[in-house]
């Protein structure tokens, strides 16, 4: 079988959902699996697209929530800028959760200075990561706002990274197999600040 031949079988797959359950054993293709923290750092762009990256289904298994949920806060602020800084493996809980709708206009009721006005959403999140030198590991539940539901079912993913700047380059592996992509992050104090979007920030506390 050529090349082409082959990236096309591997694409046919994922796209049937063959590589998508996370925890199947048989999506190890017979090979077993790397121990955690010995996979090498993804390269950003070194594939042409997701298929060529070597799906990892292991990582996603065995991932339990800690941690209490948290309530989501909006402040009427903008984001602080990532700060990036050395990330220490260990595990990690979400312990805060906020999204940042922008300073009021000045003269409004919400004043004219930044983070005058905060509000919980009403969306609830718990959230636990796994870090080693070049694998993250999350589990994460949340109920959406005004939802009576409670939370969702834990959903797990996991991704290899590195640190380039103050941004971690993920290149997700499970669930599903994605291009590397960059994610702000800030170490604050004992913490981990994962930027999710650019309004949107994940606070996590590394366990003792």
């Amino acid at each position: 079988m050529n090349v082409r031949a082959f990236l096309s079988t591997v694409a046919a797959l994922l796209a049937t959902g063959a590589l998508a359950a996370c925890g199947d054993a048989s999506m190890t293709a017979g090979a077993p699996a790397p121990e955690a923290g010995t996979t090498p750092q993804p390269e950003a762009g070194s594939g042409p697209d997701a298929a060529t990256i070597t799906p990892r289904p292991d990582l996603c298994a065995d991932l339990a929530l800690g941690g209490k949920p948290v309530s989501e806060l909006e402040l009427a602020s903008n984001a602080p800028p990532p700060l990036g800084g050395e990330i220490a493996p260990g595990a990690y809980d979400l312990v805060e959760a906020n999204v940042y709708s922008g300073p009021p206009p000045p003269g409004s009721s919400g004043g004219d200075g930044e983070g005058s006005t905060t509000r919980l959403t009403g969306r609830i999140v718990q959230g636990t990561l796994v870090i080693t030198p070049f694998e993250l590991r999350g589990v994460e539940a949340s109920s959406e706002a005004g939802a009576d539901a409670g939370l969702t079912p834990p959903r797990a993913r996991a991704a290899l990274y590195r640190v380039e700047g103050t941004s971690l380059i993920e290149t997700e592996v499970c669930p599903a197999t994605v291009l590397p992509a960059g994610v702000p992050f800030s170490l604050v104090g004992g913490g981990l600040a994962l930027f999710t979007d650019a309004t949107h920030r994940l606070l996590y506390v590394r366990r003792p």
